[in-house]
């Protein structure tokens, strides 16, 4: 018979007595009944030691097999009824084999096959155990539930607002028990939060406000027997926040011709910052450079700022040397950085020339050159003749001023009508001509008053001329 069809039918047998055995007892007379159950009992602590004294496998009767049982009564039921069950499960088995148990018979075989039943059974048994400890060790170890701190909904970096930035309810709890994981707020399930500057061992009190590096420590303390619990190191930082500085006017506005060095930051009217900290009147601003808004070269200081130019301010803000302390630490926080500010040429200044005729020919308002001799006139010159000065409208002081250093040169002109007149040779014959002064101005600059030759930036300012027919030339102021 084979070891795994003996082994089936040999449980069978087994099943079949202790089954067989409780029918029996339920019905005999209470009086001759021992204790429920103690059959069976006998039945299996019989085929444990005919196992324990037949483990060689040969498959001869134990002793204690063809031993009497302690309990006449229970030992003939037994005998009486196993074969009747045994024929039932032998006829559940094909196998030719397997056989019944003879009627009667306590030869052994039915001991012997209840130890190779039971010996193969405890040596399975011992197999499991073998097999089953690993997996129970497994099994204790997936009971113990695993925790994990989640950061991925948590900004590391937040910008200085004068409060609290960092939102820590944005981390949860993650529990890992059995293969099911779930969570939950990690501040609502007992999770700690430590902060400290970054780099140092220096604590900070509750939760950080100043810009700056901060290292943030999160802790699920561990229980003991029932899980390791969790931690997490997490590198956070406050940057500084901007400052908008608003003025009266949005650019700065200067006239042409103001030198680079001269240019200064418009009226400051209000700040604008996080928190409200910082006042307009706590701040010195310096124009640190004016530029070409297209190119970004910087101007040098002494260099003119013409009409039309296209110019930018570099503003560098800095708190006060008197502020008050609070107000030096708060600006701690903020970028201080320097910004830009557009600039604006206003409209062209307004010239003219001022004209004086020498003494000598005030009294008629005429410079007569010569006396006619065919040969072309002489160009008055000054200050024998006259002299002439260019002056421009200043609106600090509200009165014509001097322009130093403005060339001014001089033309004969055929009349006195600025868009009718044209340029001529000196003349020779005797007659009244005019002499016309000129102020070329600064291109983009200066541009001379009632201006007509807009190529040139400037308008004619005239000195009309006269000659007393065939005997002088002449000049008169108008």
């Amino acid at each position: 018979m084979g070891k795994k069809k003996k082994k089936r039918y040999l449980a069978r047998r087994i099943l079949a007595m202790i089954l067989a055995m409780t029918m029996v007892v339920g019905m005999t007379p209470s009086a001759f009944q021992a204790a429920p159950g103690e059959g069976a009992e006998q039945v299996v602590a019989e085929a444990a030691a005919s196992e324990g004294q037949n483990d060689d496998g040969t498959g001869q009767p134990s002793e204690t097999g063809n031993q009497p049982a302690q309990d006449g009564g229970q030992s003939d039921t037994t005998e009486e009824t196993a074969p009747a069950d045994s024929d039932n499960v032998g006829n559940q088995n094909d196998s030719p084999e397997q056989g019944t148990a003879d009627d009667g018979s306590n030869d052994g075989t039915a001991a012997e096959d209840t130890e190779a039943a039971v010996g193969e059974n405890q040596d399975e048994g011992a197999d499991d155990t073998a097999v089953s400890s690993p997996m129970a060790d497994a099994a204790e170890t997936q009971a113990k539930p695993v925790y994990e701190i989640d950061i991925k909904a948590f900004e590391t970096q937040a910008e200085y607002t004068g409060y609290s930035v960092f939102e820590l309810g944005n981390i949860t709890l993650v529990k890992t028990e059995n293969g099911v994981t779930t969570s939950e707020s990690a501040m609502d399930a007992g999770v700690t939060a430590v902060w400290k500057v970054q780099g140092t061992d220096a604590a900070v009190a509750g939760e950080p406000v100043n810009a700056g590096k901060y290292e943030l420590t999160l802790t699920y303390p561990k229980a003991e027997g029932t899980h390791d619990g969790a931690e997490k190191k997490v590198e956070c930082e406050i940057t500084k926040a901007p400052v908008e500085f608003r003025f009266e006017s949005e650019r700065v506005y200067v006239k042409p011709g103001t030198a680079a060095k001269d240019v200064k930051p418009g009226a400051l009217n209000r700040v604008y910052c996080a928190g409200n900290n910082l006042d307009a009147e706590d701040f010195d601003l310096k124009a640190t450079a004016v530029k070409n808004a297209m190119t970004g070269e910087e101007i040098p200081a002494e260099e003119k700022l013409l009409h039309g130019g296209d110019y930018a301010m570099q503003i560098t803000p800095s708190i006060k040397a008197d502020a008050a302390q609070a107000k030096k630490d708060i600006s701690a926080n903020y970028d201080l950085a320097p910004f830009i500010v557009d600039i604006e040429t206003g409209e062209l200044v307004d010239t003219y020339i001022e004209i004086t005729l020498a003494e000598k020919w005030k009294e008629n308002g005429i410079v007569t050159l010569k006396s006619y001799d065919g040969k072309a006139a002489t160009e008055p010159k000054t200050p024998d003749d006259y002299t002439a000065v260019v002056k421009y409208w200043d609106e600090a002081a509200n009165d014509y001023k001097k322009l130093e250093g403005a060339a001014i040169t001089g033309q004969w002109v055929t009349g006195w009508d600025a868009e009718e007149i044209s340029e001529m040779e000196a003349p020779a014959d005797a007659g009244g001509y005019f002499y016309r002064l000129r102020y070329e101005g600064v291109e983009g600059g200066f541009w001379c008053r009632g201006s007509r030759n807009q190529a040139s930036g400037c308008k004619d300012t005239d000195q009309g001329c006269g000659q007393e027919a065939g005997s002088s030339a002449g000049y008169h102021n108008v």
